[in-house]
This record gives structure tokens, C-alpha cells and sequence, in this order.
């Protein structure tokens, strides 16, 4: 089930982030998505790799984490060792991909931004409020 992949990867991400990554790169998630359809994956990422704000590099590394992947389905080729799926040969296997590759991996990309754009939203939060105390395991 490549849904269920695709959001357990996005949760293990977003968890990891911490203080200004956590909370800019959930800011932006917002609009990720929909900066990918319009620009496309290819732009968006180079776009953010030039970014000196946390977010905008924390989401690159997450989308190529992603599409990089054999769980992803590799629409670019796998890459087993974790950690080479980064941003830079994300946007060199773009810019040498097939119309085919490149729709197929534009398709992930965007599922994963819509991914995690909805788990950082709710981990930012849950991290800047806390539980209510009504919500505190009960003994």
C-alpha cells in the first residue's frame, strides 16, 4: 500500500524536524502542493534548494526522500542507501527523466507534499499546545 508508505514516511519526517524547521517548513507545506502543480517538481525543488530559510530545504530533502525511494514505486530510479535520495540528485534525475519518468515522479512528489502538509500542520500543533489535560492518559 503505497498510501500508507507515503504517510508513515511523512509522519517519521515531520517528526523529526524541531523548533524553526518544524514550524517554517509546516508554513510553507501549506502552498507546497499546489507550487508543484503549477511550477512543476523540477523548478520547485531547485526553487527551495536556493532558499536559505530551514523550511524550504527541510521540504526539498523530504520530497526527494520520497520519490527517490523504492516504496515510492522509483519513478526515477531506486536508490537503496537513504542516504543519497537527497534534493540535488532528485533535480538531476528530473532534468535527464522521460516525459513518462517525469509525470510519474511530478505524481508522487505532489501526493507526498499533500501528505506532508497535513502531518507537519497537526505535529506543529500538537507541539505549540500540548495535550489538554482531559486528553492525559488516565490511571
Amino acid at each position: 500500500m503505497k498510501s500508507l508508505a507515503r504517510h508513515q514516511l511523512a509522519y517519521a519526517i515531520a517528526s523529526g524536524w524541531a523548533g524553526a524547521t518544524l514550524a517554517s517548513a509546516a508554513t510553507l507545506a501549506q502552498g507546497y502542493p499546489i507550487q508543484l502543480r503549477t511550477l512543476g517538481t523540477l523548478q520547485t525543488i531547485a526553487f527551495s534548494m536556493g532558499k536559505p530559510d530551514p523550511g524550504h530545504g527541510a521540504l526539498a530533502s523530504a520530497i526527494a526522500a520520497w520519490v527517490l525511494s523504492p516504496e515510492s514505486g522509483a519513478p526515477l530510479g531506486r536508490i537503496d542507501d537513504e542516504g543519497k535520495r537527497v534534493p540535488g540528485e532528485l533535480l538531476r534525475r528530473l532534468a535527464s527523466a522521460s516525459r513518462a519518468e517525469y509525470l510519474a515522479a511530478d505524481a508522487e512528489a505532489i501526493a507526498f507534499a499533500d501528505a506532508i502538509k497535513t502531518i507537519s500542520k497537526a505535529i506543529d500543533k500538537s507541539k505549540k499546545t500540548g495535550p489538554k489535560p482531559d486528553q492525559r492518559s488516565r490511571r
